[in-house]
């Protein structure tokens, strides 16, 4: 539910700023996440104009505060809430979520396959399955949690994947 306060959207530095900022390390993962509360991913959060969505970059200047907490929990296309936790999450960083900061982050496990947040009750069914392939280089690009199918890397990659 999202009733009676502020949507929280989950601080996991997304793979949009390892490339921004340089923060991954040289085995792929990405950075340690930050506090919790609403993203400021760049330091000019303030600058951006009433109503307008830093993650898929809708503007209505009519969105207030409280339209916009209902734009990234129910319509926000790059946000997802989590199954488990019903946090409000980028998807790029879903599967980071699900094995690091999840309430339920217990329930699952990386796969050394394609590192995908699994889980453990299902992962010897999911490494027999078609979705589990090779992980890339984050260069290379990525593969969605939701639906596994290969994504371009970076910003650019996921935004052409999930709003297009």
């Amino acid at each position: 539910g999202g009733e009676g306060g502020d949507v929280k959207v989950n601080e996991s530095v997304s793979e949009f700023q390892v490339k921004k900022e340089g923060k991954g390390n040289t085995n792929g993962q990405l950075a340690q996440p930050a506090q919790q509360g609403m993203p400021e991913e760049s330091g000019d959060l303030e600058d951006e104009p009433n109503g307008y969505c830093q993650f898929c970059e809708f503007q209505d200047p009519d969105y207030d505060d409280v339209k916009m907490d209902l734009h990234y929990w129910q319509e926000c296309p790059m946000l997802i809430s989590c199954k488990t936790c019903e946090q409000v999450v980028e998807i790029a960083t879903y599967s980071n979520h699900l094995l690091t900061e999840c309430a339920k982050s217990a329930d699952y496990v990386e796969c050394g396959t394609c590192k995908m947040a699994i889980l453990a009750s299902e992962l010897e069914a999911h490494q027999k399955s078609e979705n589990c392939k090779p992980a890339m280089k984050p260069e290379e690009g990525s593969r969605c949690p939701l639906c596994f199918q290969q994504i371009p890397p970076w910003e650019d990659g996921w935004k052409a994947h999930l709003l297009d």
